[in-house]
């Protein structure tokens, strides 16, 4: 008989259901990005880790991969629906889409500069999934559907992990991971699927460790700490600084002060190398074993993301400007106004 008071197993069975409801229930790459993301997947799945330039556009990568994956994603409605959590398709839609072959012999290159340069970490779950049907030949839709319940089973793992490391707080962490929003991401095919697992994870284990029991911190504690830390950083770079919340940890329990500066510095060096280490990576390969490297852009060929860069660092002041007066219209609801983040934003 199930114990329902313990919200350990009321999240997981709760987040389970909804999870599976949620892979098949929203339409096929309804979540945000998902068509790309479940093609570059798929490309990891081959051992394509690095994209090559376009011979057509210079400023643009691409990967090479069968046709039916874009004959599915363009198939019937399932185009209208990515970023669209009002739109709905035809269940004929689906059961049609289901009969389109992967035909792996087909390909095509394809345009992928949104996702180039993003680290396979993230996609390590569907990887693993679409691997093995890929051997199989199963449908790309069915493809689809698997990459989606392999995403959602890992981060439903890191989520019911992260409860278990403190117990207080379970009920706090498991409703935050049943938000709908949260939910659509952790059951899609999306690198952010297993950064928020990540960060849940990595959150719980900062408190543990900044709350436990424990009178001082060994390696058995900091060692997993700090590879959560590197993990969370190669999925995404942006959420790197989340290892500040290093902080929280008394100095006392990690040996004094002096002892917590020297682990703090250590903690940088093991979460920032991974990164530079990938983005030398791409840079070098691209460089040398396709046909140059070219400004990586994505759908918009007005965006020059290293103009953007050189005008933020050389006019500090004037970047300030545009970027509370770029933020203040979006917040207002001007649709003049780009949203595509600080790579959207011009001195204009």
């Amino acid at each position: 008989m199930f114990e329902f008071k313990n919200p350990n197993r009321i999240f997981l069975y709760t987040g389970l259901f909804l999870g599976i409801l949620y892979t098949f229930i929203f339409p096929p790459f309804q979540v945000s990005d998902e068509a790309l993301h479940f093609c570059k997947a798929y490309a990891l799945s081959e051992g394509d880790l690095f994209p090559r330039n376009s011979p057509s556009k210079a400023q643009y990568y691409v990967f090479n991969r069968p046709v039916s994956l874009d004959e599915v994603i363009n198939f019937g409605e399932f185009f209208r629906v990515t970023g669209g959590p009002t739109v709905r398709v035809p269940v004929t839609d689906i059961w049609e889409g289901l009969k389109i072959p992967l035909n792996p012999e087909k390909r095509a290159d394809v345009e992928s500069s949104n996702v180039a340069v993003y680290s396979p970490v993230g996609y390590i779950a569907p990887t693993a999934v679409l691997l093995v049907g890929r051997l199989l030949h199963l449908p790309p839709l069915i493809l689809m559907y698997l990459g989606r319940l392999a995403a959602g089973g890992l981060w439903l793992a890191m989520i019911y992990a992260s409860l278990r490391l403190v117990p207080r707080l379970a009920g706090i962490f498991g409703l935050l991971a049943l938000f709908p929003a949260c939910m659509s991401i952790g059951w899609g095919i999306t690198p952010d699927s297993c950064l928020v697992g990540a960060s849940f994870l990595l959150t719980a284990a900062f408190i543990r460790c900044a709350h436990g029991a424990e009178e001082r911190l060994g390696r058995q504690h900091l060692l997993p700490l700090f590879l959560l830390c590197a993990l969370v950083g190669c999925i995404k770079p942006g959420y790197v600084f989340l290892y500040l919340l290093f902080w929280l940890i008394p100095p006392a329990k990690l040996g004094g002060g002096r002892r917590a500066l020297l682990l703090f510095g250590a903690l940088t060096l093991i979460v920032f190398l991974p990164i530079l280490f990938w983005s030398a990576l791409n840079t070098i390969l691209q460089t040398f074993f396709t046909h140059g490297i070219g400004r990586l852009q994505g759908h918009v060929d007005e965006m020059n993301p290293s103009g953007q860069l050189y005008f933020a660092l050389t006019h500090p002041f004037n970047f300030l400007r545009t970027f509370l007066r770029s933020f203040v219209r979006c917040a207002l609801g001007d649709p003049n106004v780009w949203t595509f983040g600080l790579g959207g934003l011009s001195p204009a």
